[in-house]
């Protein structure tokens, strides 16, 4: 008789391939919410109006942040809801512990954010199009249509909102008492003072350039995701 063992990156890379293909499903609700926002914008996220010797000239602007604000509520809802204790229960159909969890969950998430912002861009895309042959109104994009590193600042973003979600759910997770105290007081906080520390968070982030943004971004996301590995790694899950 032998033993097979199966070191972290092997079970990681299993429980991942489970996840993805187990939670590819809350993609449906992407689509659909991508729909509903295409639906809702169809006539523009702004338009001006132009006349010159009775001549008049609408102008309509469509722009992927729409489909991005959207988005982003998708992912924290599906980051959040991938730590509830019936999406952990399933992972003990498999060979798992904390740290291979939440790795692959991790992993899950990062590609889902992937594919995300994917859907995100393809929906602008689409309805632009849609509404160039179906009405007959000219299109003319004021940048390229595809930006690499517009791309990466969305996919970032996206990934802040997921890795944000992971987070808050894992506060849960350990504690609903803490969870319930963060979500009060953040959402305290956001009331009285949205305004002005909106606007100094989005100075920290973006003042600088895309290039200093990822690097923020991209330290921030893996802090948020590497703190519920930290102090949930001891808390094994029992099978029921």
């Amino acid at each position: 008789m032998s033993l097979n063992h199966k070191t972290f990156p092997q079970v990681v890379r299993v429980q991942t391939k489970w996840k993805i293909k187990a939670y590819s499903q809350a993609l449906v609700p992407l689509l659909i919410l991508q729909i509903i926002m295409a639906f809702l914008t169809s006539s523009g996220s702004g338009t001006t109006s132009l006349t010159i010797n009775q001549v008049t000239v609408e102008s309509y602007f469509y722009s992927v942040d729409v489909f991005l604000i959207s988005t982003c509520i998708w992912v924290v809802i599906t980051a959040f809801l991938i730590q509830t204790r019936g999406y952990r229960q399933t992972d003990l159909s498999a060979i798992t512990n904390r740290a291979t969890g939440n790795t692959a969950n991790i992993i899950s998430l990062i590609f889902f954010s992937f594919i995300a912002v994917i859907i995100n861009y393809m929906s602008l895309y689409i309805l632009v199009a849609s509404i160039q042959l179906i009405k007959g109104i000219n299109i003319f994009p004021n940048s390229e249509l595809f930006n690499f590193m517009q791309f990466l600042a969305a996919f970032f973003i996206i990934l802040l909102s997921a890795s944000s979600g992971y987070f808050i759910s894992s506060l849960f997770n350990l504690s609903k008492i803490l969870g319930s105290l963060f979500v009060l007081v953040g959402g305290f906080l956001c009331i009285r003072v949205l305004d002005e520390q909106l606007l100094t968070i989005m100075k920290f982030y973006f003042e600088a350039g895309y290039f200093l943004f990822l690097v923020k971004a991209l330290i921030t996301a893996a802090l948020l995701f590497a703190l519920p590995v930290v102090f949930l790694n001891g808390k094994e899950e029992v099978r029921e």
